[in-house]
């Protein structure tokens, strides 16, 4: 089997694997959404769509019963491409179509190919878990806020970066203060705008509360060029 992800691709800052890819700011050029004309997602197993992929897939499969499910798990069958039906074919039709069973400890087909899947998209997942750690942390690079980026596409990425941190490394600690620091030092705001939202929320060093100040308060900011 061809593991094109297993090559760590850089960008032009030299930054860049399979998890960083998978949560870069998208400043608009891309495709809209590709679906197979029974409303199939269509995926090829990059790092970019993963994410997207697995919640479709998860949001089709939820619920069904052990009659419905053979007829959903190859709807998700259909929109797969190149890599992605190839890991899918390893899996097995038997496998596939299993709906799981909790009597015989069994997972439902669709868990195993996302485990798979991610396994593919992910594969080298210490050198993952650093790559992206050391780009979440940098003062600026592509995981701090882009030009014409929103506050809300910019805090919902710095979520799901941390989301993938654990995913990726379970072990991984930052304290919550330091991650509400980030947020907002790589906010791309001026010291005055960072002044108006630190007393908008008393001081507080949440991360939730600063992501929230962020969008209510400043949804106009334009990033300076970096």
């Amino acid at each position: 089997m061809a593991y094109t992800n297993l090559r760590v691709v850089h960008d032009k800052a030299g930054e860049g694997s399979s998890a960083v890819s998978s949560v870069l700011y998208n400043r608009g050029d891309r495709a809209s959404t590709e679906e197979t004309r029974s409303g199939s997602y269509v995926y090829s197993g990059d790092a970019t769509n993963f994410h997207e992929w697995e919640f479709r897939t998860k949001l089709r499969m939820k619920g069904k019963n052990a009659e419905m499910y053979p007829e959903a798990i190859s709807r998700i069958m259909e929109g797969l491409r190149g890599d992605a039906f190839i890991i899918a074919q390893e899996c097995g039709l038997e496998v596939l179509w299993d709906p799981g069973s909790i009597q015989t400890s069994t997972e439902p087909g669709h868990e195993v190919l996302i485990a798979k899947m991610k396994e593919h998209v992910f594969p080298l997942t210490t050198h993952e878990a650093k790559e992206l750690f050391r780009q979440y942390c940098k003062t600026s690079g592509s995981l701090s806020r882009q030009s014409r980026e929103s506050m809300q596409q910019y805090t919902s990425r710095r979520r799901r970066c941390w989301k993938l941190f654990k995913e990726l490394d379970p072990d991984i600690e930052l304290s919550e203060g330091h991650r509400a620091d980030m947020l907002l030092d790589l906010a791309g705001l001026g010291q005055n705008e960072r002044i108006m939202i630190q007393a908008s929320i008393g001081n507080q060093r949440d991360f939730d509360k600063i992501a929230d100040a962020l969008v209510v308060q400043r949804p106009r900011i334009h990033v300076r060029e970096q």
